[in-house]
């Protein structure tokens, strides 16, 4: 996480449940709908709506019986209608803040410690 340029830092890739406000963030070698496509197989449940930008990682990730719906963000769509990324957006911001301000170094080795406590911390945040 840190550097100018993307070789050296460590992707950490996120999914939040829009009711429960839960957060499950995981350390992945890389970004990829490969990763991205385990994560919701391992997190989203059956008949639910998945809300994303229109990253290519994203693309076939759903799973089966699954709704996938994208926000533009290129073409300057932030919201359309109940498609928005806001609820994500607002946990990365407490590890970034902790990174740059508490902690100014996370290691790969521990990185995974981190997201769980900042996942921990924004699922019990009374928002």
């Amino acid at each position: 996480m840190s550097g100018a340029g993307a070789g050296d830092k460590t992707s950490v890739a996120a999914i939040k449940e829009r009711a429960g406000k839960k957060v499950k963030a995981k350390v992945a070698e890389a970004v990829s709908s490969i990763t991205l496509g385990r994560m919701a197989q391992e997190t989203v449940p059956e008949g639910a709506t998945v809300y994303t930008d229109q990253n290519y990682g994203y693309k076939g990730f759903a799973k089966k019986n699954c709704r996938h719906e994208a926000a533009n963000h290129s073409a300057g769509e932030y919201i359309k209608g109940e498609v928005h990324t806001q609820g994500i957006e607002s946990f990365w911001f407490m590890p970034k803040r902790g990174h740059a301000g508490v902690y100014r170094k996370m290691s790969k080795k521990h990185l995974q410690r981190y997201m769980d406590e900042y996942a921990g911390r924004h699922t019990s945040a009374r928002l």
